[in-house]
């Protein structure tokens, strides 16, 4: 027959084991969710990359634009000459 100490012995046992075999299952759950987040990060970074790279393909653009509307308006501000056909369409 088993006598308390020998019973508190054996639970206690038991129990930190079972603890133990918690926290383990926790700490691998934790370290399989941090190597996939840093699959995430890498993907995130080249998708940043990418991002940057259109970003300065859009702002090239805009200046451009930029250019060519100051130079439309310096030829409107010239003005055309006037010609004939222009007055008899009138």
């Amino acid at each position: 027959m088993l006598t308390l100490p020998v019973l508190l012995l054996l639970l206690v046992a038991v129990g930190g084991s079972a603890g133990m075999a918690g926290i383990l299952g926790w700490l691998f759950h934790r370290l399989s969710r941090l190597e996939a987040s840093g699959q995430d990060l890498e993907r995130l970074l080249s998708d940043n990359a990418a991002l940057r790279e259109q970003i300065e393909a859009m702002r090239s653009d805009i200046e451009q634009l930029g250019e060519r509307v100051d130079f439309s308006e310096r030829l409107l501000e010239k003005g055309a000459p006037e010609s004939d056909d222009h007055n008899s369409l009138s």
